[in-house]
């Protein structure tokens, strides 16, 4: 892999989680507008006074079940993707270099947070990412160091 690819690679699993995180997010709004929607449901069915039509009913219940699928696919992919870069960071002969990965491209960290968190000035932190970058690359294997 090139260090393009394994960059990539890492931002997929923040890419991941973020887009499980909006799907969540869409599902809680969907439900919402369910249940607001049922309220206005007589037990037998009926509509009450000025309940919503029953098509807009089922377009609900069809979008909830739609995120449902999509948030277990989001998961699925997500967890391979985690799987697939903690093992790489795991690999890592520098335990500091995979926690500068994890805090960056998992926990979606920007620059300054990654080094307060490592005790590092900022203006060094970048020469700490490529040297990491290097490692998580030899971890899976790669040419470049």
């Amino acid at each position: 892999m090139s260090i393009k690819s394994d960059i990539a690679d890492l931002k997929r699993v923040g890419y991941a989680r973020q887009r499980v995180e909006r799907l969540a997010d869409q599902l809680e709004r969907a439900e919402s507008v369910a249940y607001s929607i049922t309220s206005h449901i007589r037990t037998d069915g009926t509509p009450a006074s000025h309940g919503g039509p029953p098509d807009r009913i089922a377009g609900a219940v069809v979008a909830m079940e739609a995120l449902r699928e999509q948030i277990a696919t989001a998961i699925e992919d997500h967890a391979d993707v985690m799987r697939r870069v903690s093992s790489r960071l795991d690999a890592m002969s520098s335990d500091r270099h995979a926690h500068l990965l994890h805090l960056r491209y998992i926990d979606l960290l920007p620059w300054a947070d990654v080094a307060e968190k490592l005790g590092v000035e900022t203006a060094s932190i970048y020469r700490m990412h490529r040297d990491a970058l290097q490692g998580y690359s030899k971890a899976g294997g790669g040419a470049h160091a």
